[in-house]
């Protein structure tokens, strides 16, 4: 985008506009984390002390709002050729939120799956990896057909789908959970009994 015209930057300029999403997500790391923590401390404190998993995904809320329009930002004012301070302060806010969310929600993975952590967030990073290769294959053909303003109003729509489904977790969750354990255990308990009668006779 930024080494064709009219923009016709060169790779040290490049460089230069896109280090403005890193430094969003190093912002985002660091004070989305503060935001989490405390949303949790709030939330658990109204819950009589206990907490939930979900509570994390609480915090992702403004985050997962306001990223999409970032991204939606970014790809209509590189497709209209605004000024270079309007994709890079897009950027920016985009890196910033990314992170927010991704810190909330990989800190919930780790929560929500006691004993199976390390097996839920190495599933959870194959999954991002095998998106992120699919993403970078079809982005190309996309962008070229449709520029930079529609490729990023499709990545737009799906981060509100995303997001809708982050808020649905936040208040099914737990239930989908507490489902899950009972049959697990359920499923322990009738092998047992499967086990002792096996053995009695």
């Amino acid at each position: 985008t930024f080494a064709a015209p009219p923009y016709s930057y060169n790779a040290l300029k490049v460089g230069s506009v896109l280090l403005s999403f890193g430094l969003g997500n190093v912002a985002g790391s660091i004070l989305g984390g503060k935001w989490s923590d405390r949303i949790l401390s709030r939330l658990k404190a109204s819950n009589g002390g206990v907490s939930k998993p979900e509570f994390r995904l609480e915090s992702t809320i403004p985050a997962m709002v306001v990223l999409p329009l970032a991204v939606f930002a970014y790809g209509w004012t590189c497709h209209f050729h605004v000024h270079v301070a309007a994709p890079v302060v897009s950027l920016f806010i985009a890196g910033f939120c990314l992170l927010w969310a991704y810190s909330s929600t990989l800190t919930y993975i780790v929560d929500s799956n006691p004993g199976r952590a390390s097996g839920a967030t190495a599933m959870n990073s194959t999954f991002r990896g095998l998106a992120g290769l699919l993403i970078a294959e079809v982005s190309g053909p996309i962008q070229d057909s449709i520029g930079d303003g529609g490729l990023y109003s499709i990545w737009g729509g799906i981060l509100y789908l995303v997001a809708g489904t982050l808020f649905l977790l936040s208040k099914k969750g737990a239930a989908w959970r507490d489902n899950e354990e009972q049959v697990r255990l359920k499923k322990q308990l009738e092998k047992l009994e499967k086990s002792r009668l096996s053995e009695s006779k």
